[in-house]
Order: C-alpha cells, then structure tokens, then sequence
C-alpha cells in the first residue's frame, strides 16, 4: 500500500511539472508575439515621426497618380495604390520610401489640413505580423487594411473616425 502512495504522488508531481512546462511555453511564446508587434508598431511610428520632423516629409511631391505610380514602380518592386482623394478632403502629398524589418514599405502620404496621413503597403511577409485591429501607439492611430487583396496601413494623429473615414474612402475606391 505504501508504494502505491508514493507511485500516485510522483505520478501527481508529474502531471503538475507537465502542466507549468506547458504554461511556461505558451505564455512566453504570448509574450514574445505581443513584444514583438509592439516594436513593429514603433518602427511605423518612427518612421511617421522622422518624415513629419524632415525639412520634407516625402521623396516626391504629387503631381498626379501616374507620376507617383511610376516613381514607386522606378524605386520599389512593391508599388502602392495610389488614389487621388483630394475631392473628399484628404490631399494627397506624396510618396517616400521607408524601410521596416529590412523590407522595402513604400508609403503614400496624404494631409487633412496640416495633419499627414502614412499609408505604407506592406511587403508580403509582414503583412501577417502586423495587428488587425486599430490601436494607438504613442499617441499616433495606426490601422491596417486590405485594398484590392494588398495589405496596408495606415497612421497619423487624426481622430480615429477620420482615419477611419479615410481608410473607407481608399477601399471604396476602384
């Protein structure tokens, strides 16, 4: 009777080892996803906060959607939508080229009044590790979205119902 004790008490200590490794490794692997996006949100942001702090905010200035097309298409295999939506308030600016996570992210950029817009289309492999939902991050509103089955997203200081806004009227458009 005795080693029967001691055999379901070891086997009890077993079971509670297996059960911390377990939880061990799924917290840390949520903890490292969760840091991770939080740095790759401060890249974006960093990104948005250098160009606003630049003599110019933008590589090239808009002329029109060709013009701009065709710069990004000289400069980047990945070539962003680019809408003319300046009839609806959000002028478009221009284009640069940013750099996230060692990949190319072309950014479009728009104003409403003398607050800009980034709209960076994201390259293929990190469009996945970008959150899906809209969030804050230092105080600038980031967003992704899909336009035409391309991953994007979108940040600036606007109010996040005209962000919002913006976003809609760049997916409404064909």
């Amino acid at each position: 009777m005795h080693r029967r004790v001691l055999r379901l008490i070891w086997m009890a200590l077993a079971a509670s080892l297996a059960v911390v490794v377990v939880g061990t490794a799924v917290a840390t692997s949520f903890y490292q996803h969760m840091v991770d996006s939080e740095l790759l949100d401060g890249e974006f942001i960093d990104n948005h906060i250098r160009a606003l702090r630049a003599a110019k905010p933008v590589d090239v200035v808009w002329t029109d959607r060709q013009a701009l097309t065709t710069w990004f298409d000289n400069k980047s295999r990945l070539v962003p939508k680019v809408i003319d939506t300046s009839a609806h308030g959000f002028a478009p600016v221009g284009g640069r080229i940013d750099v996230i996570r060692g990949s190319v992210a072309p950014a479009v950029v728009y104003a409403r009044g003398p607050t800009l817009i980034d709209v960076w289309l994201l390259a293929p492999g990190l469009g996945p590790k970008v959150h899906s939902d809209i969030r804050t991050f230092n105080g600038y509103i980031m967003m992704p979205f899909t336009m035409h089955g391309t991953h994007y997203l979108a940040a600036s200081n606007l109010a996040t119902d005209e962000l919002v806004a913006f976003v809609k009227l760049l997916q409404d458009t064909p």
